[in-house]
């Protein structure tokens, strides 16, 4: 459903940067990330009108480091979407 973003969110370790992002749905979704001490957070939402259709599809977050180790403990991503009118949300770690 046009709205439901995408958000992956990787925890702030010390030394990780927000890097690229890639999606395969094309231009109709607008992709967005920010940086705090504590998290990197990147966001894909379709934009108002915009559908999908069924099938598969490619969203992904690049990172740049400093070459420590990163746990990913606390690494999430959050997909939320819709078909006929329902909405389900699916969340998780990587």
């Amino acid at each position: 459903m046009a709205g439901q973003p995408i958000t992956i969110t990787v925890q702030q370790t010390g030394g990780l940067k927000v890097g690229g992002q890639f999606n395969t749905a094309g231009g109709q979704v607008t992709q967005t990330s920010a940086s705090t001490s504590s998290v990197l957070t990147y966001t894909f939402t379709l934009g108002s009108g915009q559908t999908l259709n069924p099938g598969s599809w490619t969203f992904a977050a690049q990172i740049s480091g400093s070459g420590t180790a990163h746990s990913t403990t606390g690494d999430t991503f959050s997909v939320t979407f819709g078909s006929g009118g329902a909405t389900s949300t699916q969340t998780g770690h990587f």
